[in-house]
């Protein structure tokens, strides 16, 4: 059975397409039927407008029985649960699977089945997810078969199978480029959760095919969120390599994508840190404050997406710029948190749970709470290493040594950075190393390590504080510490009796 082939003025064709504000507003001008009101919902669906595709399937009359009436069932089973309200979700669920199936055209049966697939997988349930999925007949069909791996992709996320999710999301962008009339929005989908996997692990080949999407896909203003997203986590690939300027360029695109003032938010805060891994400490500080001032005057209740995740990475950031600015971020983080829908990985993910442990840690270092940083490091650390995030496990990893946790943790965070060897991360692991072989700060800890190796390259106190991003006072307090360890009262004592 080949694809079917439509109208490319039609509504059908405008759905495909990529196009569903425009589907909308020509759907606005044709007679009222259950078709137009399915369609119609089918938009509002891929927008993430749940509320206004179950209005469209409340507004309008439907037939008590046959495909348009299943196919509504099926939708609003698939919008209630995208919301959270299983219970409403399970009885249209429920009615599904009253019609019996020989009955039904194959077409529409696969099309039920990955809709029941997707609504376990929202429930969490990734056995019955799996069991459906393993039965749909695509029927030669290549948008049914790329929407049905699409959906086996992510029950192979929910498993903690990230690397296999990779491989599915590719070969379901492979499916989507021989259909003749392929489905723009999930093409647009693919690419935005395959460059989230590309950011977390080692995988060449499918940033390629990421960067071949970027070009080849015809990108429209209803898919600004998946572009802005493809763009930007292609740029984090590109900085963990050490291409800079590649990443740099990549997200002035992806500044100039930015769908809302909260994905704004998180471009800025994007720039923000590759500024502070590229040494550029000025434009570093000025970014993320502004990125902050920002942040914190917005309603972060309203967005139901990925979005909140920019308050944890600001938090971060700038817990040694003005710890409580991060503390207030972390804050709208956790109201934030709340609102994600359903349908959205970012709810169950336990990387973002392990980012916000991150967060944390930053937080409490920066305001002298030594035990509290660690078991927030060890917790990311524990979460990353669990899920195979190597280059974020290695920056645990050296969070942890820094807050005194021991030397060992430098082994482990090398192991964890091999396939980054030119990253950021190999970087201040390089200098952390450096650091401990220093015969005279063997007896510091990894902070008065580093500034006693800042002292030694002739740093002064405010040089020292900016490169730390710590206030002079706590520079000063660190300086004591090390005169008093090797020995020495004064900076030209220090020079004498251990030359750089």
């Amino acid at each position: 059975m080949r694809p079917e082939i439509v109208d490319g003025s039609s509504a059908a064709a405008l759905w495909l397409a990529g196009k569903y504000t425009r589907c909308l507003q020509r759907l606005a001008r044709e007679p009222e039927s259950a078709e137009r009101t399915v369609m119609a919902a089918r938009c509002y669906e891929r927008l993430r407008r749940y509320d206004e595709a179950l209005a469209s399937l409340s507004a309008a009359p439907l037939p008590p029985n046959g495909e348009i009436a299943l196919e509504a069932t099926a939708l609003w089973a698939t919008c209630l649960g995208a919301k959270g309200d299983f219970r409403a979700g399970d009885a249209y669920l429920a009615r599904l699977t009253e019609t019996p199936e020989q009955t039904i055209s194959p077409r529409l049966r696969a099309r039920l089945r990955i809709a029941r697939a997707s609504y376990a997988w929202m429930r969490g349930d990734s056995i019955e997810a799996e069991s459906l999925i393993a039965t749909v007949d695509h029927g030669g069909d290549a948008n049914l078969l790329a929407l049905a791996t699409f959906v086996r992709s992510w029950i192979r996320w929910s498993r903690g199978k990230t690397v296999e999710q990779a491989a599915l999301l590719a070969d379901a962008l492979e499916a989507l480029q021989r259909a003749d009339t392929p489905d723009v929005g999930l093409m647009a989908r693919c690419a935005h959760a395959l460059a989230a996997a590309t950011r977390e692990y080692y995988l060449p080949r499918c940033a390629s095919i990421v960067s071949s999407a970027l070009e080849r896909i015809p990108w429209t203003d209803d898919l600004r969120v998946e572009h802005f997203q493809t763009v930007r986590l292609s740029a984090w690939s590109h900085a963990l390599q050490a291409a800079y300027i590649s990443a740099i360029r990549l997200l002035h695109a992806a500044r100039d994508l930015a769908p809302s003032p909260y994905f704004g938010v998180l471009s800025r805060f994007d720039r923000a840190w590759v500024s502070r891994i590229a040494g550029e400490r000025a434009s570093f500080e000025a970014e993320a404050l502004s990125a902050a001032e920002i942040a914190l005057s917005l309603d972060w209740t309203r967005p139901a997406g990925e979005e909140s995740s920019a308050l944890l990475v600001g938090a971060e950031m700038l817990a040694r710029v003005d710890v409580s600015i991060a503390a207030a971020l972390l804050e709208r983080h956790a109201e934030a948190h709340r609102r994600v829908a359903h349908s959205m990985a970012l709810r169950r993910d336990p990387k973002i749970a392990a980012l916000r442990s991150v967060a944390e840690s930053a937080v409490a270092s920066a305001k002298g709470d030594v035990n509290a940083a660690r078991r927030a490091a060890k917790t990311a650390f524990d979460l990353y290493d669990g899920q195979g995030a190597q280059w974020r496990a290695a920056w645990c990893a050296l969070m942890l040594y820094r807050a005194g946790c021991g030397d060992e943790w430098l082994a482990v965070a090398r192991t964890n950075v091999a396939e980054y060897p030119h990253s950021f991360v190999a970087a201040e692991l390089d200098r952390a190393e450096g650091q401990r072989a220093t015969p005279a700060g063997r007896e510091l800890t990894a902070r008065q390590r580093e500034i006693f190796d800042l002292l030694r390259a002739g740093e002064t106190i405010d040089g020292i504080a900016g490169r730390l991003l710590c206030s002079r006072n706590t520079v000063r307090v660190h300086v004591g510490a090390i005169y008093r360890k090797i020995g020495v009262r004064s900076r030209v004592e220090l020079l004498t009796r251990v030359p750089g």
